[in-house]
């Protein structure tokens, strides 16, 4: 799964909060893992689950290309900003 610049500097943001490995954290957002996200951040996996949830829904938004079931490529963009800010 390739981001754009945008959500490659939110994921650069959000690593250099924690201290964590920008590779290691871009890696559990891809896999969608609560467990590498809460190894990564060092929070626990409750915590992780919570905070990927958004994440989980803007990228399955992101990816669904049926018919009338997309919603705006901009707003699916600022949710998915917004929940890696929130990391």
């Amino acid at each position: 799964m390739q981001f754009n610049a945008a959500v490659e500097d939110a994921i650069a943001q959000a690593a250099w909060r924690y201290g964590a490995d920008i590779d290691a954290l871009r890696a559990a957002i891809v896999a969608e893992s609560a467990q590498e996200l809460a190894e990564v951040l060092r929070i626990d996996r409750d915590a992780a689950e919570s905070r990927l949830a958004p994440i989980r829904r803007a990228l399955a938004v992101r990816d669904d290309l049926g018919a009338g079931c997309r919603l705006s490529t901009d707003e699916v963009q600022r949710e998915l900003l917004d929940a890696i800010a929130r990391l």
